[in-house]
């Protein structure tokens, strides 16, 4: 249908004269009072029309049309593109505005990392004299570079409140490898008026510029105290912040689900439109990986999937679509009673670039890939070039996730063996673990170096101790060190023949000389029982001989 109602101004509009300022409008159809949507083109008509949402029109409608699917949709033109997507300043390479949900609530910068291409073989260890700073209307903040080694996602900076953007320059001695181009940048700062931060990976990330919010949806502002929130949007206050005489105030927001003249103006104020809520389309699936997007799941082709979907409110019906190439699949479906989420499973046989849609609606579109199943040897081959941890103790070598492995500590008098740990990366850091006769321990975030002096000590106490060393992605290894066992003196028949003719040479009376000492007679008693014949008040010249025999016996 061409015309629709307005329902924050109640005047009927025309849809070839108000063009995509619609998309940021509540409207209805005339006739029956159902919600309508602006589309700028249907089928193979280039005019624009306003038409029912999904099973809110009834058929009875005079401007009630279903689509039957009877013409090929043609490339849309660039001005007809899909409304636009609440989207905040997330980008890996942007520095985006994040606030702090307190009482007392903190806005900070988000610095990227330092991606693994950039620093190539750069040692960690040369990012320590190296700096970003950030410039704003309070001062100079600074953040060390080597919090921005790659796998940290984004440092964060806390900066003070400012109308004037920030500044982002680089100071200290930084590697010649590296560039800096990438951390000389700068953001925007606050508008007084209002700056909106919407929840996005768990963090309240700040609105990108030009895009909409959602209606119903939870925001908060951070604005001069002067220009506070209507009270459409049920505000909740936290403390002021005063910054170079300018008082600011957060703001707790619930957005109401149509729009109202106060809160139509507040956001015509904040130059931000505001849509309908849309359907959440998620995964519950697990991908077996992700294109370099980092947002493309990719599963295998014939693998059942599950997605979650979760309607604008609760009881909601819609056409879940998905898309391969030229081919389409739809089916309706419905949340439960009293709940917003329904879950659907469907299966894609052919490895290609798909899209899962609810509503179609663009805002919704979930895309992900599907490939061949990997063979068995070609994971394995994979599997075998990841590092694993492992670590030496003299000849023995223990590797990650296997069984826990026995270690014999070397006895007092022998030397203990070296210790190795590999792989040699310069950022491993381990976990370690230990419980045993000498008492229990841990040591969290150990270099290797540290994990090797330790494991020393714990050698030392020559007591059985029961070690696990966690390398994280690297893998697990499981000690267990145990003393070595006495040694037992295995006597041959032929010396105990000898000891026993010197013990009867040595009672023979031959004069006086040395008696016995009591250490050969408890050696005697050691090795044999019936060698106690021999007196220790009688002596002879055989004495030395009998002490030298036993000695040459004596255990290493």
């Amino acid at each position: 249908m061409r015309y629709a109602r307005d329902d924050r101004s109640r005047q009927v509009v025309d849809a070839h004269v108000i063009g995509e300022r619609a998309r940021f409008r509540a409207l209805s159809c005339p006739s029956c009072g159902a919600r309508v949507f602006y589309k700028s083109s249907i089928g193979q008509s280039p005019d624009p029309i306003f038409a029912h949402y999904s099973h809110q029109a009834s058929p009875d409608c005079e401007n009630y049309y279903p689509w039957q699917g009877i013409y090929q949709v043609p490339s849309l033109p660039a001005q007809a593109a899909a409304r636009r997507k609440p989207a905040v300043e997330d980008t890996p390479d942007e520095f985006g505005l994040g606030l702090e949900d307190a009482d007392a609530w903190t806005v900070y910068l988000r610095v990227p990392e330092i991606t693994p291409s950039e620093l190539g073989s750069v040692p960690l260890r040369s990012l320590t004299s190296a700096f970003v700073e950030i410039e704003s209307g309070s001062g100079r903040n600074r953040l060390p570079l080597i919090d921005l080694r790659p796998g940290v996602g984004f440092a964060r900076l806390a900066v003070s409140p400012s109308t004037a953007g920030y500044k982002v320059v680089t100071t200290g001695s930084w590697p010649s490898s590296l560039g800096q181009r990438r951390w000389q940048a700068g953001s925007r700062g606050l508008s007084p008026r209002g700056t909106l931060f919407r929840r996005r990976h768990g963090e309240w990330t700040r609105l990108r510029d030009g895009s909409p919010v959602q209606l119903g949806e939870e925001l908060r502002v951070v604005a001069d105290e002067e220009h506070p929130p209507p009270q459409d949007c049920v505000p909740i206050a936290a403390q002021a912040v005063s910054c170079k005489g300018q008082i600011w105030r957060m703001w707790r927001l619930s957005l109401p689900e149509t729009e109202t003249g106060q809160f139509a103006r507040w956001l015509e104020s904040l130059e931000i439109g505001a849509i309908e809520p849309t359907w959440e389309v998620r995964f519950a699936s697990v991908p077996e990986g992700v294109l370099a997007d980092g947002q493309t799941p990719v599963f295998s082709s014939g693998r059942p999937l599950v997605a979650r979907l979760r309607a604008p409110n609760r009881g909601a019906r819609a056409d879940v679509s998905l898309s391969n190439g030229s081919t389409r699949l739809s089916e309706s479906v419905a949340t439960p009673a009293g709940s917003d989420t329904v879950f659907v499973q469907f299966s894609v046989a052919w490895p290609g670039t798909n899209e899962l849609k609810a509503g179609y609606d663009d805002r919704s579109a979930l895309p992900f890939e599907t490939r061949e199943t990997e063979g068995l040897s070609k994971i394995k081959a994979a599997l075998a070039r990841v590092p694993q941890l492992e670590i030496s103790i003299g000849e023995i070598v223990i590797r990650a996730w296997n069984q826990p492995v026995e270690i014999v500590v070397p006895r007092r008098t022998e030397e203990l063996p070296a210790i190795g740990m590999r792989p040699a990366l310069d950022d491993v850091r381990v976990n370690m673990w230990w419980e045993g006769a000498g008492g229990n321990g841990a040591e969290e975030g150990a270099s290797p170096e540290i994990a090797m002096r330790r494991l020393t000590a714990l050698l030392e106490m020559r007591q059985r101790t029961y070690v696990r060393i966690d390398g994280g992605g690297l893998g697990r290894i499981s000690l267990v060190l145990r003393a070595a066992a006495k040694r037992t003196t295995a006597v041959l028949p032929g010396v105990i023949r000898k000891l026993r003719w010197i013990g009867t040479g040595n009672n023979q009376e031959h004069g006086t000389g040395a008696p016995l000492s009591a250490w050969p007679l408890r050696r005697l008693a050691a090795l044999d029982r019936g060698l106690l014949g021999v007196s220790r008040n009688r002596d002879s010249r055989l004495s030395p001989l009998f002490v030298r025999t036993v000695r040459e016996i004596e255990p290493r």
